[in-house]
Formats: structure tokens, C-alpha cells, sequence
């Protein structure tokens, strides 16, 4: 899993999307773009801002049985997170207060739990629809941060055609069990399908807005798991020689691998492993010292000597922006420790 970089950058658009989000909600809708309720006799009632008609709904929906002191509560409440930057931001001194008021409200009051389960998803739903491909294109993050595998660009519609495509954002913080955090930025991690739907409700513990791992991808023997030195990893031959796993991998790290399925996973990217091996022979110091005199002026310093070879891989806050940007550079690691 890789870092998030840029986070000066990502800061201001997470202020941005909390005033985005709070004009979404009280801006003074009129004409068209009015919101509204149909009654019976098929009269309508308009509303002056969406947060009113998002609130006439909770109390609609809300079961007779919640009574109207309950009610009130659940409505501070949901002024409390919503009229605050703090909370749509959700810093970590946010998430943990909401993630404990979520847990007690689900244990006190199930039934309201629920109502506002459903009220916060559906103001997430509405809002990205919205507002999801404007963001991810400011964030520009092109690759998965939790598998570092998958491309993740984001192409909105023009004129042109149709097609469209981006990240999908994963609740990091499930917001079945935390809906208060439904729409918190450093709480929707932009991810691939895969990594969105296999983690689904399941728990990780690692946020890529605050770190990557700081375990390294090694080769391992499959048999007895023991990592591979560099001259081991010279004498691979087949995929079937070798494993890849990580090593040393904190708790928290250890958390995110399993539930993301991330050995399994880059066990099928054993050929590209292989590829690197057999490059990092073929493109030997003689070899390069060659590519520098061949092309004179083109070469001053081994980075560039390894843009060429590898990409620009190498270099950890440009690993958001290649497939298996960390998996090349620990290779590399290793085999330069000869």
C-alpha cells in the first residue's frame, strides 16, 4: 500500500469539499432546481434548501415509536456534523468522536441509528453524483492506493462521447456501522473496484492519507517461506521458484494484507517479478556505463539511469502514479545489496 503524497495539496481540497458539501446542503434553491415533495391530491411542498427536505424525510420516515425527544436529539446531532468543516474534513481527532458517538447511538438507540444510517448515505449518494468526478480530478491520484495495481484515472464526459471512468471512493470507516462519517474526505479513500468491493464492509487499519506501508515486498522461498537474498533471487528461473510477500509487516499493516487479499494478489504479478530480474541482469553496471558513453549529454546521475531502465519508480512520491511502483523499487532494494 502506498502514501497519498502531496499533502498540502490535499489539504485544500479537503477544505474545499467541506464548503462544497455545506453549500450543496443550504444553498437557496429556486426555479427548477427547486426540491419537493408530492402530497396527496398530487399538491406539492417545496422546501428552501436540501437540507430542509433531507430533514422533513428523516421525520417522515422516522417509525412511530421514536418518540419526539429522541427526534430532536437525532436532529442536533445531524446539525452538529453537518454544519461543521471539522467533521467533513474528519481529521482523526474527528473520526474517533464520531466513530464513538456512532457506536453508542447504534447500542442506545437502534431504531434511530438507522434512520440516520439512512439519511447520511443518501446525502453521500446525492452528493457525489455530483460532485465525485470534479474532486477526483483535483486529487489526480492515477493509481489505487491500497494495491498499487490498478490505474485509476479519471475521465469525465465531453461533448465528444459517452465514456467516463474513475476512482471509486471506499468508506474506510464502513458507513453502514459509521454513518456520521458517510461523507468525511479523509474517510473516502479513492480506490479500484477490487480493493472497494473485496474489503466491502471488512475492517483495515491502515489510511492511506496518513501513511504507506513501511514494509518492503520481498521474494520468498515457497516452501519455507524464507526470504530471498539477491544472488537467490539471481538464480530464479520459473514463477513456481518463488513467492511474493512482504516483510515484517506491522500489525496494522498485516490488517490491511489480508483483508485486501494483497498476497494473493501480487502472487499473479510473479512474471512481472521475474521480467525485472532478468532485466536488472541483462542492464549490468558495464551496460549502463555503455548507455551513458553511447549517449553522451543524455545521462548525468544514476536516477536518470534508472528513469530509463525502470520508469520513474524509484521515487516514493511518484509512486501513486505507476502500477507496481513499490513492488519495482523493493526489488531493486534487494538486489542492489549485493
Amino acid at each position: 500500500m502506498i502514501k497519498i503524497t502531496a499533502s498540502d495539496r490535499v489539504d485544500a481540497i479537503a477544505q474545499e469539499w467541506a464548503a462544497t458539501l455545506h453549500v450543496f446542503l443550504t444553498e437557496k434553491l429556486v426555479g427548477n432546481n427547486r426540491v419537493y415533495v408530492i402530497l396527496p391530491g398530487k399538491s406539492r411542498l417545496y422546501f428552501p434548501s436540501r437540507w430542509r427536505k433531507y430533514l422533513y424525510d428523516f421525520n417522515l420516515c422516522c417509525p412511530s415509536k421514536v418518540s419526539r425527544q429522541q427526534r430532536r436529539v437525532a436532529v442536533r446531532l445531524l446539525l452538529d456534523v453537518f454544519s461543521s468543516k471539522a467533521n467533513l474534513i474528519g481529521r482523526k481527532a474527528e473520526v474517533n468522536r464520531l466513530k464513538t458517538v456512532c457506536e453508542q447511538l447504534k447500542i442506545n438507540s437502534p431504531v434511530v441509528f438507522d434512520q440516520i444510517k439512512n439519511l447520511c448515505v443518501r446525502i453521500y449518494e446525492d452528493f457525489t453524483l455530483k460532485n465525485a468526478y470534479a474532486f477526483l480530478s483535483k486529487l489526480n491520484i492515477r493509481t489505487c492506493p491500497y494495491c498499487n495495481r490498478h490505474y485509476t484515472f479519471t475521465i469525465e464526459k465531453d461533448q465528444k462521447g459517452d465514456f467516463c471512468s474513475r476512482a471509486e471512493f471506499d468508506h474506510f470507516l464502513d458507513k453502514s456501522d459509521y454513518p456520521l462519517l458517510a461523507v468525511s474526505f479523509y474517510n473516502l479513500v479513492p480506490s479500484c473496484h477490487e480493493c472497494n468491493h473485496g474489503k466491502g464492509v471488512k475492517d483495515v487499519k491502515v489510511n492511506p492519507y496518513e501513511a504507506g506501508f513501511s514494509s518492503r515486498f520481498q521474494l520468498q522461498d515457497p516452501r519455507s517461506g524464507k526470504k530471498l537474498n539477491a544472488n537467490e533471487m539471481l538464480g530464479l528461473k520459473t514463477i513456481g521458484d518463488f513467492n511474493i510477500g512482504f516483510e515484517n509487516p506491522s500489525a496494522e499493516e498485516q490488517k490491511n494484507i489480508e483483508t485486501l487479499g494483497l498476497i494473493q494478489l501480487y502472487n499473479e504479478h510473479r512474471d512481472y517479478a521475474l521480467e525485472m530480474i532478468e532485466k536488472y541482469t541483462a542492464y549490468d553496471y558495464a551496460t549502463q556505463r555503455g548507455l551513458v558513453d553511447a549517449f553522451q549529454g543524455l545521462f548525468h546521475s544514476q536516477s536518470q539511469i534508472d528513469d530509463f531502465i525502470w520508469g520513474q519508480y524509484m521515487h516514493t512520491a511518484a509512486n501513486q502514479n505507476r502500477p507496481l511502483s513499490k513492488l519495482t523499487a523493493d526489488i531493486l532494494h534487494i538486489l542492489r545489496k549485493r
